[in-house]
Order: structure tokens, then C-alpha cells, then sequence
């Protein structure tokens, strides 16, 4: 199969596109190996193809492209969040209408720019077709850097497929992404395609982050082309699920600290391809005489409104929080206790009142909340002698995003 045939089975099954794109990530997230991806994908595609690896950095994950005569590749992996998370948060009290960033929030902004920049020059000159392919963070790199393409004048033809990737930006970047085939991959359980979360949708996350961080924020939404992905194979074309909220915030919470919170099979790479795989079977079975037609999945999308962004006032994003602190009813958030973290040197958990409530601080971030002094002071005080039973680490147990 030349370069040129494995781009046309897109046209044919997208499902099984995917799949292939997702065995081709694997490596990079699970390994952080490239020549395994680049193993992979000479399997597929023998001839016809150059390409460049890009190991993990401090601004983008694991990525290689590939390059044929007319079509491009871009595979990018879910990264670390102690590496990245941080990245995903910079630059929320500035505005994301940056065009510099191509309307993209910072973080994946400058993701988009060292990938570009990491390439020979030539990789970017003349109009080809683009296939941008990610996992998490690395699927939010490739929104902005769809965005960063069509900005560049040239008429390239762009593809792109995300799978769990956090909201990359505004709406202005949502409007600009709906003149790229862009298919965003996600489950009802993975609450990182609601990161960052809205006020109303994780308001204890909210606590101590002042109004400015809070607006930008609350404007994030995802681009269109949402297909929620069912455990038996089955898809439906919205662009986000029903939101539960205590269940986010108990996610997120773990996820912020660097604890095992979204290291589970919600978020894994490895949901992702066994949904995939389902759906790739629920269509041999359900439809054989559609199988091998062009836009097999396209021809039963349904238009779903787009995700929107949350507007409120300061009054109202408070009275969300307080209305969240009180249905706590006085009791520790989160009920399950604190997320395991370990630790760092020099780290330790400590109390600090934010917006008038007693909350559980490490190494910068809340992980829970009292609500009251004493409570907060218990719970803090029982993580310090966990976390001196632990053994002493450098970094933070990877997490992906």
C-alpha cells in the first residue's frame, strides 16, 4: 500500500482509519517511543514516505510526521500532566482571540509552534493534504495547529481526528475549525473534554481562582464535530454529555495534583481503541452492503448545536461556588479522601482559606476542601503522615492528558 492508498481508505471507512491512527499512537503515549510508531506505520505503508520524530519536550508531546508526495501525517500523543498541565492553564487571564496563537489557548498554541518549528521549513511550503491525529493534549495541538495551517495562506486540505482532548480554545477558533473536516472522538465518562471545566460544571475547582482566570476559562469551548463514542459500538453526533458534576470534580481534583484521579481507563488511550474497535464491528455487522462506501459514518451525522461557552457575571460564578460549598452539606470534599500523591521533596500539605473556605493545598493546587478550619486541618494532617510513609520521588506518577 503506497502512502497515497492508506489516505484513501479514509474516504472509505473512517472507523478504520482511526483505528490504524490509534495503533500508530500508542507507542508514542504508552512507550514515548517513536520508532515503534514509525515501525507501525512502515507496516501499513512501506514506500513513498519520509518522516520526522519529535520526542516529548517542554512544550509539545510525542509526535512524528510523515510525508508523502501529496498527503501528511501528524500523529500526536496524551503527554504527562506534570509536564504539560500547566501549559494547558497558561495564559487563561489573557485573552485567547490572540491571533498570534491562531485563537488557540497558549499552551497548545506554543505546542503547535515548536511542532512547526522543529521541521525542516519546506515541510510547510506548497498546498498538500494534512491528516492531524491526537490523543488528548496531543489532540488539542493538532486543533491549533489546523488553525496555524489555515493561517498561513496556503490552501491546504485539512483532516483532522482527536480523540479525549481538552477544550483548545474560544469560539472564535471553534468557528474558524468548521472549515476543516474536524471529527472530535470522546466518551461520556472522560471528563478531560471538559477541561477546563466551567464554573457551573466544577465550581469547588473554582475556589480561589480569581474572576479573571475564571472569565477565560468559562469562554473555552470545543470545536464542532463531537461523536460520543458507546460501549457497544454505537455513536451519537453531540458535541458533550450530560455533566455530573461532583463526579468531574473528583476527577479533576486528583488529576490537578498530579494523583492517579484521570490515570484510569476513562481517559486511556487503550478506551479509545477498544470503543474504536467496536464501532468498526458494529458496522460490518449492522450494515455490510454500506461497508466500503464512501462516507459510511458521515452519511448518519446529525447537526448538533455547538458547545457554548459559559456566560456569567461575578455574582452568579460565586453564587455557584457558594451554592457548590453549601450542598457539601460540612462535609470534606472529596468524600473518598485525598488523592494519592507522591512525594516530592520539600512538598507537604497545608491549609489556606480561599473565598471563605478552608481548602487543602499541595504544591499549588486544592485538592480538597474542608469546607471547615478543623476538618481541613485533619485531612491535611493525615495526608503529611501518608505522605511520609511513601517513598521519596522526583517527579509526580504520570497522568495523561
Amino acid at each position: 500500500m503506497t502512502m497515497e492508498e492508506f489516505f484513501a481508505s479514509y474516504r472509505l471507512s473512517r472507523s478504520r482509519f482511526c483505528l490504524k491512527i490509534l495503533g500508530l499512537i500508542e507507542p508514542l503515549r504508552v512507550l514515548g517511543d517513536t520508532t515503534e510508531c514509525v515501525r507501525r506505520f512502515r507496516e501499513i505503508v512501506p514506500l513513498g514516505w519520509e518522516f520526522i520524530p519529535l520526542p516529548v519536550n517542554a512544550s509539545h508531546s510525542c509526535t512524528v510526521l510523515f510525508k508523502g508526495a501529496e498527503n501528511n501525517l501528524v500523529v500526536s500523543a496524551g503527554t504527562e500532566g506534570t509536564t504539560h498541565f500547566s501549559r494547558v492553564l497558561e495564559g487563561y487571564n489573557q485573552r485567547i482571540t490572540d491571533p498570534n496563537d491562531w485563537h488557540a489557548s497558549p499552551g497548545f498554541a506554543a505546542a503547535a509552534r515548536a511542532i512547526r518549528d522543529e521541521c525542516p521549513a519546506r515541510w510547510w511550503i506548497g498546498a498538500g493534504k494534512w491528516h492531524l491525529c491526537g490523543h488528548s493534549f496531543g489532540g488539542a495541538t493538532m486543533a491549533a495547529l489546523a488553525s496555524m495551517l489555515l493561517d498561513s495562506g496556503v490552501q491546504h486540505e485539512l483532516h483532522v481526528q482527536s480523540f479525549g482532548a481538552p477544550r483548545p480554545g474560544g469560539q472564535q477558533l471553534q468557528q474558524i475549525l468548521t472549515t476543516v473536516d474536524f471529527r472530535r472522538w470522546y466518551t461520556i465518562e472522560d471528563p478531560v473534554v471538559l477541561v477546563p471545566p466551567h464554573t457551573d460544571e466544577a465550581p469547588l475547582l473554582q475556589i480561589g481562582v480569581s474572576n479573571v482566570v475564571a472569565l477565560e476559562i468559562n469562554r473555552q469551548v470545543q470545536p464542532r464535530g463531537g461523536i460520543m463514542m458507546n460501549t457497544d459500538g454505537s455513536v451519537e453526533y453531540r458535541e458533550n454529555g450530560p455533566v455530573v458534576v461532583r463526579d468531574i470534580e473528583s476527577n479533576l481534583l486528583g488529576w490537578l495534583a498530579s494523583g492517579t484521579g484521570l490515570a484510569n481507563n476513562y481517559h486511556a488511550l487503550s478506551l479509545y481503541t477498544s470503543r474504536m474497535r467496536a464501532l468498526v464491528q458494529r458496522e460490518t455487522q449492522d450494515a455490510p452492503k454500506e461497508r466500503g462506501t464512501p462516507g459510511t459514518l458521515r452519511s448518519r451525522e446529525q447537526v448538533a448545536p455547538p458547545e457554548e461557552p459559559l456566560r456569567a457575571t461575578i455574582r452568579q460564578r460565586a453564587g455557584m461556588v457558594e451554592a457548590a460549598v453549601a450542598d457539601l452539606g460540612g462535609q470534606p470534599f472529596p468524600p473518598a479522601g485525598l488523592p494519592r500523591i507522591p512525594p516530592k521533596p520539600g512538598l507537604r500539605y497545608k491549609t489556606k482559606k480561599q473565598s471563605g473556605v478552608w481548602t487543602v493545598v499541595y504544591d499549588g493546587s486544592v485538592v480538597a476542601i474542608g469546607p471547615g478550619k478543623r476538618q481541613a486541618m485533619k485531612i491535611s494532617r493525615a495526608g503529611n503522615r501518608t505522605l511520609r510513609s511513601l517513598p521519596m520521588v522526583g517527579n509526580p506518577v504520570p497522568v495523561e492528558i
